[in-house]
């Protein structure tokens, strides 16, 4: 991975590209030392760094989940303990702020190593695959990708909250907490 960052961070420098590289770094409970470290190793090498705390993913299981459609597994409690924030205090935390349209449908595209579209950067499984950049246009999987009818319920759980905007959460967090409601 870090020889695929330097060689598309000399590619952008060389030509002069206006392409930002963003490294997204999702934090846990047992990682901030080498989020740190991996940090300093990106800026050294002119790529950005974004530290994001980890929320539970896929977004598919986490709707089922919030939505009571399913149990918690064993499986799930590994990854649930070792999250910044526990999502049921994140839903505590969410429901106290207004809702807002999720911007990861028009603000980004997420993409695998073999060029296949997912609904968005939280979809896992290959049910939200939406086309792929080689061989379908950008305007045919962004007609698919609107059209996709899981977005809502997502929205309807706060998810846009828990995948775009950390801040307002923690933010929300510090305050539930400062009044002992968490």
């Amino acid at each position: 991975m870090k020889i695929n960052l330097i060689s598309a961070s000399n590619f952008i420098h060389n030509y002069s590209l206006p392409t930002k590289l963003t490294v997204v770094c999702h934090l846990y409970n047992d990682n901030a030392r080498e989020a740190e470290e991996f940090s300093r190793w990106t800026k050294a090498h002119g790529v950005d760094f974004m530290p994001y705390a980890a929320f539970f993913g896929p977004v598919e299981r986490l709707v089922d989940i919030l939505e009571n459609k399913s149990p918690v597994t064993s499986e799930d409690s590994d990854v649930l303990d070792r999250l910044l924030l526990p999502i049921h205090k994140l839903s505590k935390c969410i429901s106290k702020l207004q809702q807002k349209p999720c911007t990861l449908m028009h603000d980004q595209i997420a993409m695998d190593h073999r060029g296949d579209i997912y609904l968005c950067c939280a979809t896992y499984l290959t049910t939200y695959r939406v086309g792929n950049v080689l061989s379908d246009s950008i305007e045919n999987i962004q007609n698919i990708r609107v059209a996709n009818s899981f977005c809502k319920r997502c929205e309807l759980i706060g998810g846009s909250y828990y995948y775009t905007r950390e801040e307002e959460i923690y933010e929300a967090y510090r305050t539930l907490v400062r009044a002992h409601r968490v």
